[in-house]
């Protein structure tokens, strides 16, 4: 990749939709440029899909977080493991991990009662292989800077997800399954697979925007061919004091890729992604956060993501 691959990738974790004229002209090159290169990075496995980002809570969802530990596995049922929870129905993000865990993934469910009785099922499968598992519930606030995947520190943003359910009709849904797979579809496209007018997908995308439904496109990028790799690291907080601090650190710092700040778990209050070129970088960034502020808080866990799965909407959503 070069500098014009990479401002064309910024441009796209900004916004995955943006036409290629004004794409174009943000970073002084000709349409056809823009347009053969896009297809060369996807062809390449660099971008790997193009996808809305949805506010699951909007749709009444609640989203919770699931790390697991694994017992007596051999390399083959992990991988049959790993591709049972990204092939499921409420699975909206997977990975799988080097260090205390081994996968973590999100699902979604409409209630408690509702996840207990997946992991109730998850658990009479693979019962003889779960060691160990904790389930995160609040997330009270969340930062996602995805700029930084290519070195760029502009354009950093937060997703809100509002959880006040919004209504949607069965054209929405079918809106939303095809822009989660492919958010660079034109209304037109949507237009002949939808079964509406152009004009009328393009008031049902505004108005799920409106709603807070629809609230933004992006890329999912093969970390591993940027040349990058994401740790997460867990930190427990001592003194709330210093939660605001924290906060600004990892919004100005180029290795600081997230961020997700819990209420009510016991083992850690934030989860902070790094993304880095190697080993020592991950290194001076914890020596960095511990001269800052050591005295304020602690490490729970640090854990290297292998691979990351499914970047688009769960089957769960579409159910009636």
């Amino acid at each position: 990749m070069d500098k014009i691959d990479q401002k064309i990738i910024k441009e796209l974790l900004l916004n995955s939709r943006i036409p290629l004229n004004q794409l174009g002209k943000k970073i002084r090159v000709g349409r056809e440029v823009v347009l053969y290169r896009m297809n060369r990075m996807f062809k390449n496995g660099i971008i790997k899909n193009f996808y809305a980002v949805v506010n699951t809570g909007a749709l009444g969802f609640f989203r919770y977080s699931i790390f697991v530990q694994l017992k007596n596995v051999t390399k083959e049922k992990e991988k049959e493991i790993f591709e049972f929870f990204e092939k499921h129905k409420a699975t909206t993000y997977m990975s799988s991990l080097i260090g205390r865990w081994n996968f973590a993934f999100d699902m979604l469910a409409k209630s408690r009662k509702h996840l207990n009785q997946m992991i109730k099922d998850i658990l009479s499968k693979f019962s003889n292989y779960i060691k160990k598992y904790v389930i995160i519930e609040t997330t009270t606030e969340e930062e996602f800077y995805p700029t930084k995947l290519v070195g760029m520190k502009s354009g950093l943003k937060a997703h809100t997800y509002s959880e006040e359910k919004q209504s949607i009709d069965s054209k929405d849904r079918k809106i939303l399954r095809l822009l989660s797979n492919n958010s660079r579809m034109s209304y037109a496209e949507l237009s002949k697979k939808v079964g509406l007018s152009a004009n009328a997908i393009r008031y049902k995308i505004k108005e799920m925007q409106i709603k807070g439904i629809i609230i933004g496109y992006s890329i999912f990028l093969d970390i591993k061919k940027i040349g990058r790799i994401i740790h997460n690291l867990q930190i427990r907080i001592s003194n709330p004091e210093v939660e605001n601090k924290i906060k600004s650190f990892l919004r100005e710092d180029k290795r600081a890729l997230y961020f997700y700040k819990y209420v009510g778990n016991e083992n850690w209050d934030f989860d902070i992604g790094i993304i880095v070129r190697n080993e020592p970088e991950v290194r001076d960034f914890l020596h960095d956060l511990r001269e800052n502020f050591g005295e304020d808080m602690e490490f729970n866990d640090l854990y290297l993501i292998l691979d990351e799965g499914k970047p688009y909407l769960p089957e769960i959503i579409f159910e009636d």
